[in-house]
């Protein structure tokens, strides 16, 4: 998945391996997959599912064995511990770092959550700047219609009935805003989550149908 992502691959498109010896071969990209535990981009080494004559023919000529000893476990948060003990002491290959699905996830989320990160922090300030600028705009908004308030009180109408025209009609105008930015988000998610999206899997719980349907509920 992730040649897709950021090579701009496929469907279709030739992916042409060559070696020092002077060996080419092209394979033709027939789909992608989305590889729990090599897709990250911290990972080193990426899989890619070919014929087996193809991968032995590319063998011959370039590339090194690697070899991925993998577990299963029921629970993993209380045996990852036990069973990584178990498996030092033990006299299985150890060529290499035992990682399990934890870290695995971690990388995946360094990569997006970095971007998500700022992404959430650019957010916060706009939103304090947008605060600010209310705080401000608000007095002065009132002071410039003064002489509509005045024409108000000169008509009889209390003060405090005064401040609820003005509170309703700010009201009013904040709650138009507001939902057009919360559909305005909902229609960017699946844009700015499409990586993350491809990497991990749509969310079941914060998807963009899951919230339409929330909000029409």
């Amino acid at each position: 998945m992730i040649y897709e992502v950021e090579a701009d691959l496929e469907v279709g498109d030739t992916v042409r391996i060559t070696a020092a010896d002077g060996f080419t071969k092209g394979f033709e990209v027939a789909g992608f997959a989305s590889d729990s535990i090599m897709n990250p981009a911290l990972a080193s080494s990426k899989r890619l599912a070919v014929a087996a004559s193809d991968l032995e023919e590319v063998h011959a000529h370039t590339g090194t064995v690697e070899h991925l000893v993998e577990f299963w476990l029921h629970d993993p948060d209380t045996q990852t511990a036990v069973f990584a003990k178990d498996y030092q002491d033990s006299d299985m290959p150890k060529a290499g770092h035992m990682v399990d699905s934890a870290a695995f996830e971690m990388f995946t989320m360094i990569g997006d959550g970095m971007v998500a990160a700022v992404v959430i922090l650019v957010s916060v300030l706009l939103l304090f700047a947008g605060l600010l600028c209310l705080r401000f705009s608000f007095p002065m908004a009132v002071e410039q219609d003064y002489r509509g308030i005045g024409v108000l009180k000169a008509i009889g109408v209390a003060p405090r009935d005064v401040k609820k025209i003005y509170l309703t009609k700010y009201a009013f105008l904040a709650t138009i805003v507001s939902a057009l930015g919360l559909l305005g988000g909902l229609a960017l998610t699946p844009l700015r989550t499409r990586s993350i999206t491809r990497y991990m899997g749509p969310s079941r719980v914060f998807g963009t149908g899951s919230c339409l349907r929330w909000l029409l509920c």
